[in-house]
């Protein structure tokens, strides 16, 4: 009884897990600077059959990128063109609107020429806005490099933390695990104690029953010889059994002498 009442007591609360002092993710470093060189016109006006050139001086290979857009919306168009001086331009397109890029190989007195023309118009100028920027591969390389690395730093850093997320996951439920298994053995311990006592009990029930059942018959017995004596005692002299007629018609025994000696007193 006492192991199984100890088994609904409540279970004892579950420690809790040691908390991680949080990690800060690592500071990043600032990213290296592209020099970018930038030609921009925000209202180049263009006469009508001319031509506008603007040199850029590329000391080293370089990304350029360029666009250019016509601010009236009536149609017209102008030509464009961008290439190293004194060779095939790279990129040409003749529209109202156009953007795009290209890889200037540049070097030692390199020199790009970007080239606008308003050769379709005869009669009126034409107003465009242009931008034209280079940037150095060398520099855009290593800004590339270091995103990379920045990147895998930060993966490498989430990594770390479910890492010692999981192990702290684990630990709580390995000390939740040695509660239980206290948990299963007294139950278990319960249990068997309950069993032995259901055992016990009905050993003791089979003995009572069976005490029961001879009891049943004994009361059944005496109560068939009180009944036939009862029904002896009502029947006349002449029908009873010669064994019970001689003990009803044998004379009384004679009293001892001392209760002859001493009579009852009569009263009042």
């Amino acid at each position: 009884e006492a192991v199984a009442a100890a088994s609904f007591a409540p279970p004892p609360a579950l420690s809790p897990a040691p908390t991680r002092t949080a990690r800060q993710p690592p500071e990043l470093a600032a990213e290296p600077e592209v020099e970018a060189q930038r030609w921009a016109a925000t209202a180049l006006s263009l006469a009508p059959g001319a031509t506008f050139e603007v040199p850029i001086f590329v000391p080293e290979p370089s990304r350029c990128r360029y666009s250019f857009t016509v601010a009236a919306a009536d149609g017209s168009v102008v030509g464009f063109s961008i290439g190293l001086l004194g060779m095939k331009p790279q990129a040409t397109a003749r529209a109202a609107q156009h953007d795009g890029e290209i890889e200037v190989p540049g070097g030692v007195g390199g020199m790009l020429v970007v080239t606008l023309d308003n050769n379709n118009s005869m009669f009126s100028n034409t107003v465009v806005a242009c931008e034209v920027v280079t940037e150095p591969l060398s520099q855009l390389a290593a800004v590339s490099r270091f995103r990379e690395r920045q990147l895998l730093r930060h993966n490498l850093f989430q990594a770390q933390e479910e890492l010692a997320a999981q192990d702290d996951a684990l630990a709580a439920i390995a000390a939740e695990e040695v509660v239980l298994q206290d948990e299963l053995e007294k139950a278990q311990a319960a249990v068997e104690a309950a069993a032995q006592r259901i055992a016990a009990n009905s050993a003791r029930g089979s003995a009572v029953e069976t005490r029961k059942c001879e009891l049943q018959d004994e009361v059944r017995a005496l109560q068939a010889g009180v009944g036939k004596m009862l029904w002896e005692a009502t029947q006349p002299p002449a029908l009873l059994p010669p064994h019970r007629l001689s003990l009803a018609l044998s004379p009384p025994l004679p009293l001892s002498p001392s209760a002859s000696a001493s009579p009852l007193p009569l009263r009042g």
